[in-house]
């Protein structure tokens, strides 16, 4: 990697592990801050990835409202350009505009993903993540932070971002980082390549 790339992959895992704070006011537990800071991270990626495409993705998705479910995946896939798609209105800085509503809108947020992408946020609980943070009052603040960081790929490419992920689990708490081995299963890292990495080779937790 050279300096520039590397730069820009330690300021944005500094501006992700700024999370921690927001969560140590909470009284989240740090062994817990896996759970939230890596599916929060790979979400705010795929949110930072569709914006591009999200008017033309709603646009598909109303027309193709009714029609057959796998016609509908690759049509609203291609209208995403990317392996993916999300057909709820909100982004991460739409949710922040109500936020009262915020884990109603969120739970939307997160029914809008296809499938594949739902079948990543199970095998990291997220739903179950996201109901504690809202017992704690903690939901928003955390979407918050990460609408404040720019995932997109004009800032880092696939290996980078591969990289901030790698960065982000050697900072984690010992215990968190035993937890981010727990989360990053053979098949959700394969779900990840193939959704997210586009094909580049993962090795997560190989060391």
């Amino acid at each position: 990697m050279d300096s520039g790339k590397e730069n820009t992959v330690q300021k944005t895992v500094d501006l992700i592990y700024q999370v921690t704070e927001v969560l140590a006011a909470g009284g989240y537990d740090p062994s817990k801050y896996a759970q939230v800071i890596l599916p929060f991270t790979l979400l705010r990626r795929l949110d930072c990835l569709l914006q591009p495409t999200k008017e033309k993705v709603l646009a598909e998705a109303a027309r193709l409202f009714g029609q057959d479910a796998f016609n509908a995946e690759l049509l609203l896939s291609h209208a995403a350009e990317q392996n993916f798609y999300n057909t709820s209105s909100f982004d991460f800085l739409k949710l922040l505009k109500e936020p009262a509503e915020i884990f109603v809108n969120w739970q939307d947020y997160l029914n809008g993903f296809s499938f594949e992408v739902g079948k990543i946020m199970v095998c990291f609980n997220l739903k179950e993540i996201s109901s504690s943070l809202n017992k704690t009052g903690l939901l928003y603040p955390v979407v918050s932070k990460f609408g404040e960081i720019n995932l997109g790929s004009e800032l880092l490419n696939n290996i980078a971002m591969r990289n901030v992920f790698e960065e982000l689990i050697k900072r984690l708490p010992s215990d968190s980082e035993t937890q981010a081995r727990q989360y990053l299963s053979p098949e959700s890292i394969l779900l990840m390549q193939d959704i997210l990495f586009s094909g580049d080779v993962v090795e997560f937790m190989d060391s």
